[in-house]
């Protein structure tokens, strides 16, 4: 934790509301070990590392894409820059992923996968002027600001409840006056649908103070022991071709549905200076 963020903890754990132990809060020491375990899967560790799978669909949204509702995408993530996504869109696979400065793009039977990278000239267009790294895969708030979070926030627990056949703790968190004013974070409110064992919530919903809300699920999560690097490049799909071309015709080929996952704040692209 940098200077700043620590400067900022010891101010919001000195406003009364906050100024208790986590511990003795069960709801508040709830959201606080998910967002933990959340900042957890972005970290690179000297240790062995792992692979974190799920499947992802937007439930409900307002405000949102609604061709991103009822759309499960699985998701297999590994720190700090691979990615894989794979979805149906009518009768069609689609695939999509990243695997180190590579992002690709492939629907079996309809043309060649797109493979782009930096510096690749092929088809650029402005967009492609001036990269020349992608940045690892973040997060929309950093790690510090995660374990900020419920030092900042009216948490609440909510009565248990039933998803998916599986009893879930439920807890509600809304940003404090003081950390609004202070941090400059946005009104919300996140309901989390918590499931023992489980490295990710199982139901995430929010409400935004601009009308913005959306309810996401995540099925089938589980921590594996890391993927093979062979295994985050293009799937081999009998008889496909692989193409070369610049980082802007890959994100494209893109569906809106994988795309999400990509940007902006999941996949920043960082240019000369940066």
């Amino acid at each position: 934790m940098n200077i700043l963020s620590r400067i900022l903890l010891a101010s919001v754990l000195s406003w009364a509301p906050v100024h208790r132990c986590v511990a003795a809060d069960p709801a508040r020491q709830a959201f606080a070990d998910v967002l933990s375990q959340v900042a957890d899967l972005f970290e690179v560790k000297a240790g062995p590392s792992r692979t974190l799978m799920t499947v992802v669909e937007v439930v409900y949204a307002r405000g949102w894409d609604a061709g991103l509702v009822g759309r499960p995408v699985s998701v297999a993530f590994q720190a700090p820059d691979r990615l894989q996504l794979a979805a149906k869109l009518g009768k069609d696979d689609v695939w999509a992923g990243r695997d180190g400065q590579e992002i690709w793009s492939c629907r079996p039977g309809k043309g060649p996968a797109l493979i782009g990278a930096p510096g690749v000239k092929h088809n650029a267009t402005r967009a492609d002027a001036g990269i020349v790294r992608l940045a690892p895969v973040q997060m929309p708030w950093s790690a510090q600001q995660l374990v900020l979070l419920p030092y900042v926030c009216q948490v609440d627990g909510l009565p248990d409840q039933v998803v998916e056949g599986v009893r879930c703790r439920v807890v509600r968190a809304r940003p404090l006056a003081q950390a609004k004013a202070a941090l400059q974070v946005p009104a919300f409110t996140l309901t989390l649908w918590l499931r023992d064992g489980e490295p990710l919530p199982v139901r995430i919903a929010y409400e935004g103070e601009d009308g913005t809300a959306a309810t996401i699920a995540f099925r089938q999560t589980r921590l594996v022991r890391a993927w093979a690097a062979a295994r985050w490049k293009v799937p081999p799909v009998a008889g496909a071709k692989a193409e070369r071309v610049a980082l802007s015709q890959v994100r494209k080929a893109i569906p809106p549905v994988l795309e999400v996952f990509l940007t902006p704040a999941s996949l920043p692209v960082q240019a000369v200076g940066n």
